[in-house]
């Protein structure tokens, strides 16, 4: 159904006791090989939530654009890890990073992604859109559009949106699909507002689902039933 997509995957889904757990890091990668093999364009960009949030730095009262440079870098250490386990399962994947930081990945440029997916390569974006104030979902949503994606894909610790937290609210409202509109009038907080902004007006379809769940991405790859459109 989709032949190329952008995958988000938040830095805090891959922690569980130590900053990054292997049990869901293999599982995570098990499941992009499974799209892979059936030759799907796949980009990556992956949050540092388990490592550093700008804001985690808050207490120490550092100026704003240097806490979120912080948080930056963490995007980083998990890209390298996540480009380490997808190469040992044979997934040919390149990681490139928004800020200069050539020694250890190359400089984003979308021309070269383009080449790298007609190649059936992976690609991993880390560091954001290279700029501080905007949050990893933001640039998840412009370097989708960049790179002509069919859709982003957000993996998520849930099944999908939610009008309340579900780990909060048994009686929670669970939508199969939703607009962005009525995303952005409830204030449902699945993404950073600004992200469907951006989505809505580039027509960008956004699905959400849960990233622990076996099968998921490749049910929602052959379009079957699973988690949040959102149009």
């Amino acid at each position: 159904m989709y032949k190329r997509i952008l995958l988000k995957i938040s830095g805090e889904s891959l922690k569980k006791n130590e900053f990054i757990n292997k049990n869901i890091i293999t599982f995570i990668t098990k499941e992009i090989k499974k799209i892979y093999d059936k030759k799907i364009q796949i980009v990556i960009i992956i949050g540092g939530g388990n490592i550093l949030r700008g804001k985690d730095l808050n207490y120490l009262n550092i100026d704003k654009i240097i806490s979120d440079q912080t948080g930056m870098l963490s995007t980083i250490i998990n890209g390298l890890i996540l480009y380490n386990f997808l190469k040992k399962k044979n997934i040919d994947t390149k990681i490139m990073s928004t800020i200069n930081i050539l020694n250890i990945c190359e400089v984003y440029n979308y021309i070269k992604i383009n080449e790298y997916l007609k190649k059936n390569k992976v690609v991993i974006i880390t560091s954001g859109i290279g700029n501080a104030l905007f949050t990893t979902d933001s640039a998840a949503c412009l370097k989708a559009i960049e790179i002509k994606s069919d859709i982003l894909i957000k993996a998520t610790k849930v099944n999908g949106v939610y009008d309340n937290d579900p780990h909060i609210y048994k009686n929670a409202k669970f939508f199969s699909k939703i607009k962005y509109k009525e995303i952005i009038k409830k204030k449902i907080k699945v993404m950073d507002t600004i992200s469907f902004y951006i989505a809505n007006k580039y027509k960008l379809p956004i699905y959400i689902y849960n990233i622990y769940k076996k099968n998921a991405l490749y049910n929602i790859i052959m379009g079957k039933k699973e988690g949040t459109l959102i149009y």
